[in-house]
This record gives structure tokens, C-alpha cells and sequence, in this order.
């Protein structure tokens, strides 16, 4: 007999995590970098102040566009995350005073609690199938011998984004600080397995 079972725990996020992008426009390419190294450099100012918060300095592109009036771009991301979300945010709204643009800000659950998560939510979808197996073998007056072909998975929890949007040049402004905050997020697991049967024992060994 072939079964399933599906459980899904709910775990709080516990990372928050944002994309900024630093941009410069100009006619010359060397224009354009200056442009996007001046920001990232203040950019880099704040955050070595910001204890507790990983940021992580990413590609650096620089592209030439033939359109009238022909021009060069250069930009460069920064992701930063951390468990303070109202340290983050407050970090994001400065780095956004000073130029860069917020692409995506999104609540995550981080590897190790995902993890975790998904170890009890296995534990209890092999309880479920074990006793869903139990009750239908029950029903027909026979039980349960072994699995086989057991079979398990999971679903990973999708960031919640709370602002996503294409990257525009932001100039430098007094910049309220965003708000986020977080919701649970579903974390599954699934299995399925051939289930043997057998005759109870008091049943075994007797001549019909």
C-alpha cells in the first residue's frame, strides 16, 4: 500500500535583508565610476560603524547605452542583513539619504532556523504517516509490518519582500527610515512510502 502525508510548522523570520544599489549616469565612463565610488565609499563609512550587521559589497558593472544622448552606467550592490531589524532599517534609511536606491527589502528565515524548522516539521509528517498507516491497517484487521521506498521532502520558506521595484538614481535627500516588519513563514515537509502489511500476530501460523 502506498501513502503520503504533509505537515507544514510556521517559523518567525529572524533576518532582515535588504538590496541597495549605488548608480552613476554620465557621458564619460570614468565619470560614471566616480560617481558610483564616491557613494560606496560613504556608503562603506556607515556601515564599519554598524555593529551586529553583515553587508556584503557586490557586482560592479559599467555599461555603455546608444541612445541620444549616448551615455555610460556604472552601479554596484550592496545586501545587507542582520537580526536587529530596526538596526537595519535605520542603516538602510541613511544609505538611502546618501544616494543608493532600495531595490528589495525582505524578511528571511536564515539557515539555521530553517533547518531546524524543517527537521520537526519531518519529524512530525513521519508521525502522521506512521499513524495514518496504523489507522487503515486497523480498519481492515491487519498491521503494520516495515516502509519501504521511503520518500521525503521539503519546502524552503519565500522571502516575504515588503518593497521591490527597479533601480533609479537616488540623490542625496533627508530619507525617513522604511518600515518592515516580520510575518511567519510556512516551512512543509512531505513523504511518502510503500507500506507492508501483515496479519496480526495472534492471526500468524493458524491453519484455515
Amino acid at each position: 500500500m502506498h501513502m503520503a502525508a504533509f505537515k507544514t510548522v510556521k517559523v518567525a523570520p529572524d533576518e532582515l535583508v535588504a538590496d541597495l544599489t549605488a548608480l552613476g549616469t554620465a557621458p564619460l565612463a570614468v565619470t560614471a565610476q566616480r560617481q558610483v565610488n564616491g557613494v560606496i565609499a560613504k556608503a562603506k563609512a556607515l556601515t564599519d560603524k554598524a555593529a551586529g550587521i553583515k553587508v556584503a559589497f557586490q557586482g560592479y558593472s559599467v555599461t555603455f547605452v546608444d541612445e541620444k544622448p549616448t551615455h555610460w552606467v556604472a552601479q554596484q550592490t550592496i545586501e545587507v542583513r542582520g537580526g536587529d531589524g530596526e538596526a537595519v532599517l535605520t542603516l538602510v534609511g541613511h544609505l538611502q539619504a546618501e544616494g543608493l536606491s532600495l531595490g528589495n527589502l525582505d524578511w528571511q528565515v536564515s539557515p539555521d532556523r530553517a533547518d531546524k524548522a524543517h527537521e520537526a516539521a519531518t519529524i512530525d509528517v513521519l508521525h502522521s504517516l506512521r499513524d495514518q498507516a496504523t489507522e487503515a491497517g486497523r480498519a481492515v484487521g491487519i498491521e503494520v509490518d516495515r516502509f519501504q521506498h521511503i520518500d521525503l521532502k521539503g519546502e524552503a520558506p519565500r522571502p516575504i519582500s515588503m518593497m521591490r521595484g527597479g533601480v533609479q538614481m537616488a540623490a542625496k535627500v533627508a530619507m525617513p527610515t522604511p518600515i518592515s516588519t516580520p510575518e511567519e513563514q510556512n516551512i512543509s515537509a512531505t513523504v511518502s512510502a510503500d507500506v507492508l502489511l501483515r496479519m496480526p500476530k495472534a492471526e500468524r501460523g493458524q491453519t484455515p
